[in-house]
């Protein structure tokens, strides 16, 4: 009898919290884009510094999320939405985030505590009052998403994560993501503006060897991964891998093999956080092309630390 009571609340529950989705979007949804219909353009200015031209994200899937720093909602639905870049930006999938915070410092620290690894634009204008991106897009209440496909038609329109998250999955599972991503050879690498010399230079002025590790005696050698925009900015950077970690003091061959680890692995967290910093601020890069026109490219960048 109690197993039977239990099944009966847990579906209640169920569909109590599927009505709640539905209210939600027939209260906060109703006047979003439909979707078939072309999703506006624009260009806004991102966190790095470049600006974000969105017709450059054709030819792939995309979520659009507009938010805010200050906003409670939005801020529960972050780590849902680190999920789905995780799960599907190997599957040609991008996400953009269309903020509508008013103070850079704020907006670009949330970003940065929260390795929110995807593309995030703004005007740095009051909502409602001063901003445009929001009569375009007809966004009345945050977080609100679009999924817009690869010919730039919108397919979904919500302020619920699920729907976007459902959505992807079928996708995904139909072999519809498969068959959209369709990787352009690349006849000329990206590269930094002027080169590896200059590439180098860069590196060595601007690289900043963290403290504790000076320290430590550490050294390593990070991988960092990120996307070349067709104009040359950097996008989703993040490191792949650690390797050839070291100590070369000889103070630390002497500790115990537990603090050994321990200063490790705080070691090479610092060279993670400085690495994807400095890449991150890297000014734009020359884009990879295919018989001339700009694509997309992913990049693997070695970043050596060495006393």
């Amino acid at each position: 009898m109690m197993k039977k009571i239990l099944m009966t609340t847990l579906l209640l529950v169920s569909a109590c919290a599927q009505i709640m989705a539905e209210d939600a979007d027939s209260l906060y949804a109703k006047d979003l884009l439909k979707p078939g219909t072309v999703a506006p353009d624009f260009m806004l200015r991102s966190n790095l510094g470049e600006m974000k031209t969105f017709s450059n994200y054709r030819g792939s899937y995309v979520v659009l999320e507009f938010w805010a720093s200050w906003c409670p909602d939005c801020r529960k639905d972050m780590p849902r939405m680190k999920a789905l870049n995780d799960a599907y930006r190997q599957k040609g999938v991008r996400l953009m985030g269309v903020s509508f915070d008013t103070d850079f410092d704020k907006w670009n620290g949330y970003i940065t505590a929260n390795k929110l690894y995807w593309a995030q634009v703004s005007e740095l204008k009051k909502w409602k009052k001063e901003t445009a991106i929001d009569t375009l897009y007809h966004v009345n209440w945050i977080p609100s998403y679009y999924v817009i496909d690869p010919e730039g038609r919108i397919t979904l329109a919500t302020v619920d994560l699920t729907k976007v998250e459902g959505l992807l999955a079928r996708l995904d599972a139909d072999g519809t993501l498969a068959r959209s991503k369709k990787p352009e050879p690349v006849v000329v690498q990206p590269q930094f503006t002027g080169g590896n010399e200059a590439l180098a230079n860069y590196l060595s002025a601007h690289l900043k060897y963290p403290a504790a590790c000076t320290k430590a005696g550490a050294a390593a050698r990070v991988v960092c991964e990120f996307v070349v925009e067709r104009d040359g900015s950097l996008t989703d950077v993040r490191v792949s891998k650690v390797s050839d970690f070291h100590f070369t003091n000889a103070k630390v061959s002497g500790m115990t093999k537990g603090t050994r680890a321990k200063l490790q692995e705080e070691c090479e967290g610092r060279f993670k956080v400085e690495a994807v910093r400095v890449v991150s601020e890297m000014p734009n890069w020359t884009p990879g092309t295919q018989d001339g026109k700009p694509v997309l490219v992913k990049y693997h960048l070695p970043i050596s630390f060495s006393l």
